[in-house]
C-alpha cells in the first residue's frame, strides 16, 4: 500500500479546508470592517446632530431668559403705574380743601393719567410685539429641530 499518496491527498484536503476557513474568516472580517465603518459614519452624523441641537437649545434658553426678563420688567412697570395712581389719588384727596385750585389740579391729574396710559400702552404693545416675535422664533427653531 502506498501511504504517501493518501497522505498527500489528505494533506490536500486539509490545505483546501484551511483555505475555505480562511476565506470565510476573511469574508467575516470584511463584513465586520464594513459594519464598523458604517457605525462610525452614523456616530459622526449623530454627534453633529447632537451638537447642533445643543446649540439650538442654548439659543432657545437664552431667548426664554430674555423673555422672562422682559416679563419681569413689565410687571415692575405695572407696579410703578399702580403706585403712581395711588399717589395721584392721594394728591386729589389732599387737594379737596383747596376748592379754588381743584379744577387745575384735576386737569393736571387727568393730563398726567392720559400721558401715563399712553406711555404704558406704548411700552406694553412694544413688549408684546417683541415677545410674540421671540415666541415665533422659538417655535420655528423647535419645528426645525423636530424635522431633523
Amino acid at each position: 500500500m502506498d501511504t504517501s499518496g493518501s497522505i498527500c491527498q489528505h494533506s490536500g484536503l486539509v490545505d483546501s479546508g484551511l483555505t475555505v476557513k480562511e476565506s470565510v474568516i476573511q469574508q467575516h472580517l470584511t463584513h465586520y470592517k464594513q459594519a464598523t465603518e458604517t457605525a462610525r459614519e452614523e456616530l459622526a452624523v449623530l454627534q453633529t446632530k447632537y451638537i447642533k441641537l445643543q446649540s439650538q437649545l442654548l439659543v432657545s434658553q437664552s431667548k426664554v431668559a430674555s423673555q422672562e426678563a422682559t416679563l419681569k420688567n413689565l410687571k415692575n412697570a405695572k407696579q410703578e403705574v399702580a403706585e403712581t395712581q395711588r399717589r395721584c389719588e392721594t394728591l386729589m384727596r389732599k387737594a379737596d380743601p383747596l376748592e379754588g385750585e381743584r379744577p387745575p389740579l384735576e386737569q393736571s391729574v387727568k393730563l398726567y393719567e392720559v400721558e401715563c396710559k399712553a406711555s404704558r400702552e406704548t411700552d406694553v404693545e412694544r413688549e408684546q410685539l417683541l415677545s410674540a416675535s421671540r415666541v415665533n422664533e422659538l417655535n420655528s427653531s423647535r419645528q426645525v429641530s423636530y424635522r431633523k
